[in-house]
């Protein structure tokens, strides 16, 4: 999981995904190499995690790493290869999803990453879009009476993963915005949304997330 470390220790400003969820479901896949066989977002995020770890990396892996890290796959792959199966495997159904969100995040996030704005924003317009289909820019998302069936501690957990994603999403649109000197896509205000929070959360419940200091640092510079 070197490209993982690399990624997750160069980009904990920002809340990209759960953090042990998505380690559980890397050891998942190379155990049981079919057991997300037909999930193309699935492998569509672990091609762009992989692509960005590749482009972080400064130091040259030695032969002896290549032999013994078995969680770095497609190790003869260039970032921008990864990148363009990652764009081919993406699809968008009627039923939107967190990881679709997540996947349009990183894939804006790269593009901004290897210098081509223009693209990044059209990544991050379509987050914005999603992200609002999802009604995550909506306070009344995160109160205790929206809650449905989950029990307290896994809403809790998935209701803070929605607020830090819709959070990171508004945060890289304005940075985005600011490089090319344009007007934010998403344009309302996030005052009445509660800021990212850790209170509440055990500290097992702390390790599927980045650095929140980092994060409200972003949200409010």
């Amino acid at each position: 999981m070197r490209l993982l470390r690399i990624f997750e220790g160069a980009n904990n400003e920002y809340h990209w995904f759960l953090r042990q969820r998505f380690r559980d479901r890397i050891r998942q896949t190379y155990s049981q190499p079919t057991s997300h066989a037909d999930d193309r977002n699935w492998f569509c995020q672990l091609s762009l995690v992989l692509a960005l770890g590749q482009a972080l990396e400064k130091v040259p892996k030695q032969e002896s790493e290549e032999i013994n890290d078995p969680w770095d796959i497609n190790q003869s792959s260039a970032p921008l290869d990864l990148f363009g199966q990652a764009v081919s495997l993406f699809t968008i159904s009627e039923t939107l999803t967190l990881e679709d969100l997540e996947g349009l995040n990183l894939m804006a996030y790269y593009c901004h990453f290897t210098n081509r704005p223009k693209a990044a924003v059209i990544y991050i317009s379509q987050s914005i879009a999603l992200a609002r289909l999802l009604q995550l820019d909506d306070p009344d998302t995160y109160r205790p009476e929206s809650s449905g069936r989950q029990d307290g501690k896994g809403q809790q957990i998935t209701k803070e993963h929605m607020l830090r994603l819709w959070w990171t999403t508004v945060c890289l649109d304005k940075t985005l915005a600011s490089e090319l000197e344009m007007t934010t896509v998403y344009l309302g205000p996030s005052l009445e949304l509660p800021l990212p929070s850790s209170e509440g959360l055990s500290a097992k419940d702390e390790a599927e997330f980045f650095d929140l200091d980092l994060l409200l640092a972003e949200i409010q510079s």
